[in-house]
């Protein structure tokens, strides 16, 4: 990517749930294959995609959020539900872990939303389906399709704290491709 470098806010994920999204990548990696997974250390929950932004914007971004979330009531916890897919059942474009819709989740979601599309962002008009991907772009060379019993014994329920969130940036030719510009402590 040249240019523009692009941004997008997350919540990061603890070490120990990579370490448990990872091993169960090296297991689906048997039985699905898609072209590209995401890396371990890349794991996260996106909040917010900004798309193309200069220096100069970004750090206003990082004052408005820090201004907005600094009495944001933290730590909160989220929890993981089940491994999902987006895109048609037999050939899924994106294979991830849903997260479940915590209040406080979709209200830090909310507030980071509506203080950036003041600050002139382009508003999301998808509905919010928080998720960490695992992987994503279906090959299409694949010969068998898809099918739910391929993921029944990955199912565990994971604990998320919440008490920060992260501005990466993104590298889309490295790996791992997202880099840190800045964590926003909640509370």
């Amino acid at each position: 990517m040249t240019g523009t470098p692009h941004y997008f806010i997350g919540v990061p994920i603890s070490e120990e749930i990579r370490q448990v999204l990872g091993g169960w990548q090296k297991e689906l990696k048997q039985v699905v294959q898609y072209k590209t997974w995401t890396h371990p250390e890349d794991f996260h929950i996106t909040l917010k995609f900004l798309g193309a932004v200069d220096t100069k914007n970004i750090n206003e971004v990082l004052q408005l959020l820090k201004e907005e979330t600094a009495s944001y009531p933290a730590p909160f916890h989220v929890e993981t539900s089940d491994l999902k897919f987006f895109g048609q059942k037999q050939k899924p474009r994106v294979l991830f872990m849903e997260v479940e819709k915590h209040t406080s989740l979709l209200n830090l979601k909310e507030i980071v939303e509506t203080r950036l599309k003041r600050a002139g962002f382009q508003e999301e008009k998808r509905p919010y389906r928080p998720h960490i991907t695992i992987a994503k772009k279906w090959k299409e060379e694949q010969k068998d399709t898809f099918t739910n019993e391929k993921l029944e014994n990955l199912k565990e329920t994971l604990i998320l704290p919440v008490d920060r969130f992260h501005v990466f940036r993104i590298h889309p030719a490295k790996a791992p491709k997202y880099e840190i510009v800045e964590t926003i402590e909640l509370g």
